[in-house]
């Protein structure tokens, strides 16, 4: 017991921890999907939006590529903005690595991606995370 951390609570989501339990008793861990990225938040001018047919004002941008790694090989540079992955929106690096579900491994996943040569669709194969 830590005494000065008294009253001090941790609470799960009910529906993460039914997720976390099914995947640790189904295949021993949680799966994810791994892209090889690092990303961050940023603004989506609102004509890359319109472009883009997302909604949003937020977007991911791509800060790093794994080399050899399933963006690398499909494409993606530093700099990119990815708007939206099968259609759905990616408003942040939280709605990234949620949609990159154990669901996506080994399944070609479309990407939206915002460049300045204008809006493309970008097909990745995430693999699972080691």
């Amino acid at each position: 017991m830590i005494h000065g951390a008294q009253g001090i609570a941790f609470a799960v989501a009910s529906n993460t921890a039914n997720f976390v339990i099914s995947e640790i008793i189904r295949f021993g861990r949680v799966r994810r999907a791994f892209i090889g990225v690092s990303a961050d938040t940023t603004n989506l001018p609102r004509r890359a939006a319109l472009l883009s047919q997302v909604s949003t004002s937020t977007a991911v941008r791509l800060r790093s590529i794994e080399k050899n790694g399933p963006a690398a090989k499909a494409g993606l540079k530093e700099g990119d903005v990815i708007a939206a992955i099968d259609g759905r929106p990616v408003t942040g690096v939280d709605d990234l690595v949620r949609l990159l579900d154990a669901e996506r491994i080994g399944r070609e996943t479309v990407c939206t991606v915002v460049r300045r040569s204008g809006v493309s669709q970008v097909v990745v194969t995430p693999v699972a995370r080691s």
